[in-house]
């Protein structure tokens, strides 16, 4: 049985968590075991992130805004490289750039990212800015898709 297809904003499909920086003066918050995810990692034509160029220590973490993301959890950059996304393969944190995009149940985590990539080019033409282009959480979480409203036919498509 299809079901129907709904037109939302992203915002009722999903939360975002945001990143940060461990200070890189501080030596002991680098070079650790956890993933950091910052834009570069984001490789054109890859939906998965499997590792990280950079890692943070467990005390590294814990002195910055950034937070351990869930392995599956949807990945989005908001600046610079607007609107690219992935999937980390493994628990990750996150810098300021990027957003972790945790659904509420309405959409699967894979076919979110596939969405996201469906939509890149618009949600960069939604960037803002002269030197270093950004899209806002408010912008982000506003932007309009549209998707099957079973999760099953999600998995199908």
């Amino acid at each position: 049985m299809k079901s129907a297809w709904l037109n939302d904003n992203l915002g009722e499909v999903c939360r975002p968590v945001g990143g940060g920086t461990p200070s890189r003066r501080e030596p002991r918050f680098w070079n650790g075991t956890i993933p950091w995810a910052s834009v570069k990692d984001f490789k054109d034509g890859s939906r998965f992130i499997q590792d990280t160029q950079e890692h943070i220590t467990e005390i590294g973490l814990a002195s910055s805004a950034s937070r351990l993301i869930p392995a599956g959890t949807p990945l989005i950059c908001t600046r610079m490289a607007v609107g690219r996304s992935a999937i980390p393969l493994r628990d990750v944190a996150i810098n300021q750039d990027v957003k972790a995009l945790s659904t509420t149940g309405k959409i699967g985590a894979v076919y979110l990212q596939r969405l996201l990539e469906f939509y890149e080019v618009d949600l960069g033409k939604n960037a803002v800015g002269t030197t270093v282009k950004g899209i806002s959480t408010t912008e982000l979480l506003s932007f309009r898709i549209t998707f099957p409203e079973r999760v099953a036919e999600q998995s199908r498509i």
